[in-house]
């Protein structure tokens, strides 16, 4: 039976209203959960660890990926990349935090709430345990801290999607209950995903869109919403291969003055069945054994102009291209859809240091072609080979690297550093079929080019 609270209690429902809110500020708001069970326990014992601290331990024992109480129990020997990713993503997001809780103002918080929470099945610590279950506690009070561990887990996961989680705008409708249990079920499903495979690139984007473009179609690679745009991060110097970053620009005037979101789509949904070409003839053959580092600049690539435009398709769905002008006047349009994909597809080895047998001089162990970085872009469709072997394109510009990686059939593209040995190249990637070695980048250290030219265009909320 549901009781009616006693005319006596002066305690508020807990909610926050619907609206647009940071990280933070979400802290901020749902903090009165715990303020309300930290001033109804009353004075700590003297000498016994507080309260506060007994509390905020057990969030950080929930958030953590490797606790007994963890939430996210991403097995430490996970091999899967993108896992490793998530629970790299769990911890940094955890401790920011754990340091906004830790920092909030306590005397502007209203500290008299109640709230009707469910069982979440949280595990919490055994200090947490005597403390609520003891005789300072009481049913109240298990609900309310129960709620706030909730809603910071809810928050957590929410965040991510985002390398820049701390930036991030999130549109909070409070739709399907107060504060963030909008998430709950996209984080059911994310977690499944998460525990048991590998996470996919898709599953990231349809959980960005929780707290920004709800109403977007699944898919995608990118959107770009009322309060901002969110695109892969590593266009913006990240190391990161499936995370995303929120900008507060938009791409699109036009759109963001109508309110209206918009999808990024790939041009290709279905890239084993896109258009194909043949590579192009090469421009020389490098017998085996012989390799020059400064093989990169042989075949000089200038770009005179690069932007990025906006295609639309129909409805919010549109595409996203770079458009590039080459010195050989070729312009070329490459979607960015398809360069995130083959980035995230490209084989890359990151090296502490050179091992002593490999070295940059010595060449690859077969005859290798060196293509022309212009002409395989010059090509209509995705770039591939009916023949075996590896083909060499120069990508020392940043610009050119990208370019290639959305150019090139992403089934066996590998991403050689101008200091790396060509046996780097040979011992990663597949064993069959055509190689394109994408040469001379700084890989390892800046990755892809931030486009900071193209950032710069952005229109600035």
């Amino acid at each position: 039976m549901i009781r009616n609270p006693s005319p006596l209690d002066t305690a508020k429902d807990w909610t926050f209203s619907a609206g647009v809110y940071t990280p933070r500020q979400i802290v901020v708001l749902v903090s009165p959960l715990l303020e309300t069970v930290i001033a109804k326990l009353g004075v700590d014992v003297s000498g016994a660890v507080s309260s506060r601290k007994v509390l905020v331990d057990g969030l950080s024992n929930l958030l953590s990926t490797i606790t007994a109480e963890s939430t996210m129990p991403i097995p430490q020997s996970t091999t899967d990349a993108s896992r490793r990713e998530v629970a790299r993503q769990c911890y940094k997001i955890a401790m920011t935090l754990t340091q906004y809780v830790e920092e909030l103002t306590r005397s502007r918080i209203d500290n008299n709430v109640r709230v009707q929470s469910h069982c979440e099945g949280y595990i919490w610590t055994d200090a947490v345990t005597s403390l609520l279950r003891g005789p300072r506690g009481n049913r109240q009070l298990i609900q309310l801290y129960n709620e706030w561990l909730h809603q910071m887990v809810l928050l957590r996961d929410s965040l991510l999607p985002f390398q820049n989680y701390v930036d991030v705008q999130f549109s909070v409708r409070c739709g399907r209950g107060p504060g963030l249990r909008d998430f709950e079920e996209p984080r059911s499903k994310f977690l499944i995903q998460c525990l048991t495979r590998t996470v996919s690139q898709a599953a990231l984007v349809d959980l960005a869109k929780v707290f920004t473009a709800p109403d977007l179609p699944p898919g995608g690679y990118g959107l770009q919403y009322s309060h901002g745009l969110i695109l892969p991060a590593f266009l913006s110097g990240s190391n990161s291969l499936h995370l995303l970053r929120f900008h507060s620009a938009f791409l699109n005037a036009t759109v963001a003055k109508a309110g209206s979101d918009i999808l990024f789509e790939y041009e290709y949904s279905d890239y084993p069945s896109a258009p194909r070409s043949e590579v192009c003839d090469p421009v020389d053959i490098i017998p085996p054994n012989r390799w020059a580092s400064s093989l990169s600049t042989l075949i000089k690539v200038e770009i005179k102009e690069c932007a990025l435009s906006v295609e639309n398709l129909n409805g919010n769905r549109c595409l996203l291209k770079l458009r590039i002008s080459l010195s050989e006047s070729v312009r070329v349009s490459i979607d960015l859809g398809q360069i995130a994909r083959g980035r995230r597809y490209a084989y890359q080895r990151i090296e502490t240091r050179r091992s002593p047998t490999e070295s940059p001089t010595t060449g690859f162990s077969t005859p290798v072609s060196l293509c022309n970085p212009a002409a395989i872009l010059s090509q209509p469709g995705l770039v591939t080979s009916q023949d075996s072997g590896i083909f060499i394109v120069p990508a020392a510009n940043p610009v050119i690297g990208l370019a290639l990686l959305g150019k090139l059939y992403p089934d066996n593209v590998v991403m050689l550093g101008g200091r790396q040995a060509p046996a780097v190249a040979e011992a990663i990637g597949k064993d069959y079929g055509p190689k394109f070695v994408l040469f001379g980048g700084d890989f390892q250290n800046e990755l892809l080019c931030p486009l900071q030219e193209v950032e710069d265009r952005f229109i600035r909320i």
